[in-house]
């Protein structure tokens, strides 16, 4: 079905802390195999270890991305570059103050998602009215290996 609405990526969310649909790692292993070469695999994973991130990882397939969906350290995205080169790291930067700006400016990912949903109270906030500042005027096009790209609200 996201082929056919012309998706480039595909997200596959792993088990979770919470939140529905979780697919098991043998099946976003058949996935992943399954779209090599027809679009780009994300595997979104909640490990916060180098070990556990890149055991996932192994146990996912070939997948072209993976989503650290958790605060990590950054030597922990280090040792994943490290063990897996070729990989692209996306970290999720959670937004619930101005703090936020300073992990995302250090983080050592070659793409930084900003989410601006406020889990404590299940509401979603615009970054601008947690940080005060438009997400344009704070972050600029990162360089990687990959390109440079930042994702953020509006």
């Amino acid at each position: 079905m996201a082929l056919a609405a012309w998706a480039t990526a595909l997200g596959l969310v792993a088990a979770m802390p919470s939140g529905p649909g979780p697919i098991p790692d043998t099946q976003i292993a058949e996935i992943a195999a399954a779209m090599v070469g027809r679009c780009e695999t994300v595997l979104l994973t909640a490990e916060t270890t180098a070990q556990g991130v890149a055991e996932h990882i192994d146990r996912a397939g070939p997948v072209r991305a993976v989503q650290l969906v958790d605060a990590v350290a950054p030597a922990v995205i280090l040792m994943v570059r490290l063990l897996h080169p070729g990989l692209r790291i996306i970290e999720v930067v959670h937004v619930y103050g101005p703090e936020a700006v300073t992990a995302a400016k250090d983080s050592k990912a070659d793409i930084v998602l900003l989410d601006s949903g406020r889990a404590q109270t299940g509401l979603a906030e615009p970054v601008r009215s947690v940080t005060g500042l438009s997400p344009r005027s704070v972050f600029r096009r990162r360089p990687s290996l990959f390109g440079s790209q930042v994702v953020c609200g509006p």
